[in-house]
């Protein structure tokens, strides 16, 4: 920890700094897209039916969800139940 000489010095140095120019919010911000997209849950529930209707492999199948949620549900199994939660992302599975 800093002795109390130390955080007098940090202080008194903060104090002799020059004011500087501060950058100031845009004053609006616009998103723009091309008329005709309609989101990207549009395009990943087109890209889900296409695949149910055609037999084709999907792009965001099963497992690539699991590994994108579990991770985050084991945090929250952690933080709930107050203890360590190991994944293997191998194993797809609570270690």
């Amino acid at each position: 920890t800093f002795s109390r000489e130390k955080m007098a010095d940090v202080a008194s140095a903060a104090n002799t700094l020059q004011e500087r120019s501060r950058m100031l919010p845009p004053a609006e911000t616009r998103y723009t897209v091309e008329p005709e997209y309609r989101g990207a849950h549009v395009d990943h529930f087109f890209n889900f039916f296409e695949g149910i209707r055609t037999g084709k492999p999907v792009v965001e199948d099963a497992t690539f969800g699991l590994r994108a949620a579990a991770p985050a549900l084991a945090c929250n199994l952690s933080y709930f139940e107050d203890r360590i939660v190991r994944w293997n992302p191998e194993s797809l599975k609570l270690a």
